[in-house]
């Protein structure tokens, strides 16, 4: 299994700068106060709650990422609360794209689901891999303030490590 190893912060941005193209703004955020837009967000520092687990992984961005622990959820109509959520402090009014950088093990899992402000979830479908990738989850246009991203597992197995707004 092909699996490379982003041993420090610094890297895991050079590599999402390569990936997604035209990106060149990063800043480190933290989950006091909530993060910005043009941050690369590390999947652990969520709001986490008790059915997501936080993993170790040298291949990850940081070491470690965040997987679900609890049985697939078919049918976003089944979902009691978000397993995590993360606040972004948006400036200005405008429309983002929003992307993960994910590890789907073949024959586990390649869908979670998402949403923003408590809107309609929505589902995310990779193609399983062998290690983790940038992948676009979709547009968004965002209000000035507080939004909320909000997440939760549709198959287990999903490893989400970071993402990027």
């Amino acid at each position: 299994m092909l699996r490379r190893k982003i041993t420090s912060l610094a890297l895991a941005f050079a590599v999402a700068v390569s990936s997604l193209g035209g990106i060149t703004a990063f800043a480190a955020g933290t989950s006091i106060g909530g993060f910005k837009p043009d941050t690369v967000i590390e999947a652990e520092l969520g709001s986490i709650r008790s059915n997501t687990a936080i993993a170790f992984n040298e291949y990850s961005s940081g070491g470690r990422y965040i997987v679900s622990n609890t049985a697939d959820i078919s049918d976003a109509a089944n979902i009691g609360i978000d397993e995590v959520s993360y606040i972004i402090n948006v400036e200005k009014e405008q429309s983002y794209r929003l992307f993960a950088r994910a590890y789907f093990p073949k024959g586990t899992s390649t869908q979670f689901y998402y949403r923003w402000n408590r809107g309609e979830w929505k589902t995310f479908a990779g193609k399983a891999n062998t290690d983790y990738e940038w992948v676009e989850l979709g547009e968004v246009v965002l209000k000035k303030g507080a939004q909320k991203l909000e997440l939760c597992h549709k198959q287990r197995g999903v490893e989400l490590d970071c993402f990027y707004l």
